[in-house]
């Protein structure tokens, strides 16, 4: 067994149980799912008496596909335990005590001198279809919407233009949002030639269409609630999840981190409550924000400017392109099984097809490479001794709380990495 490749991008690999109901109650309360939990609906019509949580890709179905393919969406349904109820598809409800399914069954039959493949066209409609349809779709929303727009092309994106285009070479805020910058105009731009256009890779690793591709991302530009600007304790507010998820207990304490590294700083050179503040009489500093919110899909930053709001909108922006992308990039063991998350699948099927299967591994491989890591030295991008202190404070404070995450682990019963510092990629570099 090869195994998957590259390791970099496995969170967790899929274990002999992978097909199973608790398997994939794992990948939404302890896997790579947790950020796409909610609480149910007050007004969701589909929602069974018991459901405490969902997972709502319902939107999907309305994603135009390529002739021949399924379409995507599906929602899925918790108890307050975690434990799935159902998932409503396509206007139909499957449970895991109804129908389980057959599957299409292929072979190949001899014409005139060549084998020419066949399949029948008779299954069983049940529970394993649903299953499948849901993880597959919960795949492509993360590959699309959350890392691909949400992390690259939004937070990533509004990062390094701002700081490029506002910020003087050596103003204090550019320096200090340098790293958080590494190499992402450079990965943006080939994202933008080799992943979104029509027959580049996203368009061949999901059955979407280019219509697809484009409605997906305006979804997520009008409608999605999460790329609207939140603090990440905002974010977890918003979820109303009240069972604790790995995501959120690691979440809000790296994030802690990153915002008393900021006030730290800033304070160095900025004076927080001033009247007219600080923060907000530095023309660059301004020009930075007001950058930001330009490129922001929602335009929804705080108002009015202040030291204090400058320092969330630094720790969550830094949030966004550490652990926002680690999150929803390390997926590989999730989509190297093209049975378990397919990114297009036909009807009555429960795999995924070859070509589209294959383009999803080579989108995994392809952006594997090891990139600098949020704990390594960047005193170089400092000019004064006080940022180059800070900085290895800041390092080192991630260090320790790499080994608080490792302890919480060892009580965990499925190991959530995400949060391992030394893992963390400092920016959207990959």
């Amino acid at each position: 067994q090869i195994g998957v490749w590259p390791q970099t991008r496995v969170l967790n690999a899929l274990g002999d149980n992978r097909y199973s109901d608790e398997a994939l109650e794992d990948t939404i309360f302890r896997g790579i799912g947790q950020h796409r939990v909610t609480v149910v609906r007050e007004d969701d019509p589909h929602a069974p008496n018991r459901a405490k949580y969902a997972v709502y890709l319902g939107f999907a179905e309305s994603l135009p596909m390529r002739p021949g393919f399924e379409p995507l969406g599906a929602d899925a349904y918790f108890d307050d335990s975690g434990t799935i109820i159902s998932i409503y598809r396509l206007g139909k409800e499957y449970l895991p005590t109804g129908p389980q399914g057959t599957s299409v069954e292929c072979g190949e039959v001899w014409r005139f001198g060549f084998w020419y493949p066949e399949c029948s066209s008779s299954y069983e409609d049940g529970w394993m279809h649903a299953k499948m349809a849901f993880r597959g779709t919960l795949i492509v929303v993360i590959t699309v919407i959350d890392h691909l727009h949400g992390v690259h092309l939004t937070a990533a994106n509004a990062l390094v233009t701002a700081n490029v285009e506002e910020l003087p070479p050596r103003h204090k805020l550019r320096e200090l949002m340098t790293p958080f910058g590494y190499r992402t105009e450079a990965i943006n731009y080939n994202a933008a030639i080799i992943l979104t256009p029509e027959w580049t890779l996203v368009h061949r690793a999901t059955g979407l269409t280019t219509g697809g591709i484009i409605a997906a991302f305006q979804y997520a530009n009008t409608t999605s609630e999460t790329l609207k600007f939140r603090t990440i304790p905002e974010l977890k507010q918003l979820k109303g999840v009240e069972m604790s998820l790995p995501l959120d207990e690691d979440g809000l304490d790296y994030y802690a981190i990153l915002k008393d590294f900021v006030h730290e700083y800033l304070s160095t050179y900025y004076v927080f409550g001033a009247s007219p503040d600080s923060c907000a009489a530095d023309i660059h500093i301004t020009a930075w924000y007001n950058r930001i919110r330009t490129i922001l899909p929602h335009q929804d930053l705080p108002k009015p400017l202040t030291c204090n709001v400058l320092e969330d909108v630094m720790a969550t922006q830094m949030y966004h392109v550490t652990a926002s992308h680690r999150l929803t990039g390390t997926i590989a063991a999730e989509t190297e099984d093209p049975c378990w998350a397919p990114g297009a699948w036909r009807k009555g099927y429960l795999c995924g097809l070859p070509r589209t299967s294959f383009s999803l591994g080579v989108i995994m491989a392809s952006t594997g490479s090891e990139q600098p890591k949020i704990t390594e030295d960047y005193s170089h991008v400092f000019a004064d001794a006080t940022g180059k202190d800070l900085w290895a404070k800041f390092s080192q404070n991630l260090t320790v709380f790499e080994e608080i995450v490792q302890v919480r682990n060892e009580k965990r019963k499925i190991k959530f990495s995400v949060f391992e510092s030394s893992r963390i990629e400092t920016a959207v570099g990959i």
